[in-house]
Formats: C-alpha cells, sequence, structure tokens
C-alpha cells in the first residue's frame, strides 16, 4: 500500500512538472512579452516559500532552521520597543460616565463569528475557521461564557498570547532580510473576544463625545485621506 503511494505520488509529480515545462515553453514560443517577464517575476518571488537569504556576515542561508533565526533576529531588531511612558492628552474632555463592564451576549458572539472572513487562518491554539463557522449557533453559547470569565478574571488564556509570524516578501532582492515584514496569525477565538470588546468600547467613546474630532486612526469611515480634507 504504501510503495503504491508513493508510486502515484511521483507520477502526480512528474505529470504537474512536464505541465509546467510545456507551459512555460509556449510562453516563451509565444512572442509576448508581457506573459514571459510575468512568469519570471512570478518564479523569482518566491510565494511557495523563503528564498535563501543573506546574512550579515555575507553567508547564504539555505536551511529552512537557519532562515527563520535570521528572519526572526531581524524582526525583533527591526521592531519598536514600548518604553512604557503613557502619551499626554491634550484637552480631555471631563465626562461622568464611565463603562465599568462588557457585556458578552451569545447574539453577539454569533455576528462576529459571522463576520469572520472564510479564509482565516488558524493560529496556535489550532482553533479552525470552518469549526467556528459550521458550529456557530452552539459555540456562540460557549464562547459568551467563557469571553466573560476571562473579562471578570482578568486572564487571558495561554493560548491566546501566542502567534505564528510569517514573512512577508516585500521588493527588492529577496535575498535581503530587511526586504521581509512580518505578519502575526493570532487566535480566532481571542479576535472574537478583542472584536466584541473593542466594538462596546467605540460605542461608548462616540455615544458620550470623547473621541477627539481629529481622530481618523481606526475609526470607521475614516483614512488618512478624509484626515487631510478636513
Amino acid at each position: 500500500m504504501k510503495n503504491n503511494r508513493s508510486d502515484l505520488t511521483n507520477k502526480i509529480s512528474s505529470v504537474l512538472s512536464d505541465n509546467r515545462s510545456k507551459s512555460e515553453r509556449a510562453i516563451m514560443l509565444s512572442g509576448n512579452l508581457g506573459k514571459l517577464y510575468k512568469t519570471i517575476n512570478a518564479s523569482l518571488s518566491h510565494k511557495d516559500g523563503i528564498a535563501p537569504l543573506r546574512d550579515p556576515s555575507g553567508s547564504i542561508i539555505y536551511d529552512d532552521l537557519g532562515k527563520a533565526n535570521l528572519l526572526n533576529s531581524h524582526f525583533i531588531n527591526s521592531g519598536t520597543k514600548d518604553n512604557g511612558e503613557a502619551p499626554t492628552i491634550i484637552d480631555s474632555p471631563i465626562i461622568s460616565n464611565h463603562i465599568s463592564e462588557i457585556h458578552f451576549d451569545p447574539e453577539d458572539v454569533h455576528t462576529s463569528i459571522g463576520n469572520l472572513k472564510n479564509n482565516c487562518s488558524s493560529g496556535p491554539d489550532g482553533v479552525n475557521i470552518y469549526i467556528l463557522k459550521n458550529l456557530n449557533h452552539i459555540l456562540c453559547f460557549h464562547l459568551a461564557e467563557l469571553f466573560s470569565l476571562v473579562f471578570k478574571n482578568g486572564v487571558i488564556p495561554d493560548g491566546w498570547k501566542g502567534a505564528f509570524v510569517c514573512p512577508i516578501f516585500k521588493k527588492g532582492s529577496s535575498a535581503d532580510p530587511n526586504n521581509y515584514r512580518p505578519i502575526s496569525i493570532t487566535s480566532l477565538v481571542c479576535k472574537l473576544f478583542e472584536t466584541i470588546v473593542k466594538n462596546q468600547l467605540l460605542a461608548f467613546l462616540c455615544t458620550f463625545s470623547i473621541l477627539n474630532p481629529s481622530q481618523h486612526g481606526f475609526i470607521s469611515g475614516h483614512s488618512t485621506v478624509f484626515c487631510f480634507r478636513c
């Protein structure tokens, strides 16, 4: 059984390789420079993995572990460290209203799950988007209870604190670690929790006009362009 599977895998790989070679040859013989350059650029972008990287000493790193360590060091050194100082708030309005609690209703959880994109990747906790979507009508009650306990106790589960850091190639030389930017893939359950907290906080701030009129970042319907127009 194992040998049959191995033979089948080899045959499939061979067919795919032949088809790719025929396709590339057809593009070269077509005389279409646009298609040719597009094919070359696609093959050089290393979308299926990370290209060999050059470390600070000029050595080329080929193995995956070495590339991961090199990119990790680069991302750590290029990040901004929090100095622990809170920014000065000028002309902050004095209000008597305050928000003391966040309510986690099953309906809100159900809506938040429905708003998640179907192509969301799973975080380190392994919770899959398809599980959340297909079992939404059941999970929304249990997640609402879980979120309430997390908020009440003020303790974030360890599974929510980690992230898969994926390097994304920007432009330039694919061997230069400076040409990669990191994105963090976090827990989908934690995203749901954060979304509900954010929505209620934002609703409170908008209801009592606490936000400065000059605030444009992270506000729905506002952007950098909108800021310049004001």
